[in-house]
């Protein structure tokens, strides 16, 4: 299982823990499906484009395991 969190106020994840779990489900299978691309003998250029189609599904999956922006981590001087 997933280790249990805190809460964490402003800054804190904005994520509930079903969200956290299809995240990493996400990154698991975008992994294997790239591997499986990647080992694939003679591609294709069709191939070459399912393959970078895929570092971008994986990038993606990837991009929801982090963590929320901090608040206010703009500068807020002009906003007065």
């Amino acid at each position: 299982g997933l280790p249990s969190r805190k809460g964490g106020g402003k800054t804190g994840r904005k994520i509930s823990k079903d969200a956290l779990q299809t995240a990493h489900e996400q990154v698991d299978a975008a992994r294997a499906s790239l591997e499986a691309a990647k080992k694939k003998a003679n591609k294709t250029p069709a191939d070459h484009a399912e393959i970078q189609r895929l570092e971008g599904q994986l990038k993606q999956a990837q991009k929801r395991l982090k963590a929320s922006e901090n608040h206010a981590q703009t500068g807020q001087r002009g906003k007065r």
